[in-house]
């Protein structure tokens, strides 16, 4: 299915982000795989926050995050996933490569609606279960006076 619809009437804002995360790796030997450069990432080590206990203040894995945030400006997740499918996940061996080095894959949807939810295709689902990539809704209920009460 290729129908989208960039105004999907009951989003309001969406964004889908494929993380990978790894103990050993680095975000340098991440993107040398699979061949695309992050919109996000940070060191094992790096600060992340100044005022966390210490137990929390630095990140204890690498993080490596290709975002459609700004890319597009659809309202339909769809779109969004197929830009993560066809940019990150493209090479199948590459994505299996990172996790048979023990890299953690996954995508995360943000997604603000008014009611109603997020759609996902077929091909789209084939095309995730090939690279073994799980994928989950951050869902925002949107605060919207245009919401009808039913």
């Amino acid at each position: 299915m290729t129908d989208y619809d960039d105004e999907y009437a009951t989003c309001e804002e969406t964004y889908a982000t494929f993380r990978v995360f790894s103990e050993k790796m680095t975000p340098e030997d991440i993107s040398s795989i699979i061949g695309t450069e992050p919109t996000k990432h940070f060191q094992k080590g790096d600060l992340r926050f100044e005022r966390a206990p210490p137990e929390t203040r630095q990140f204890h894995a690498h993080g490596w995050f290709y975002s459609t945030r700004g890319i597009s400006p659809s309202h339909d997740c769809r779109r969004h996933l197929d830009i993560l499918i066809q940019d990150c996940l493209a090479d199948e061996a590459a994505i299996k490569s990172l996790q048979q080095r023990g890299c953690k894959t996954d995508i995360t949807v943000y997604y603000v609606y008014t009611q109603g939810g997020p759609t996902i295709s077929p091909k789209q689902m084939r095309a995730l279960a090939d690279v073994n990539v799980e994928v989950w809704w951050d869902l925002y209920r949107s605060d919207s006076d245009d919401i009808d009460s039913h």
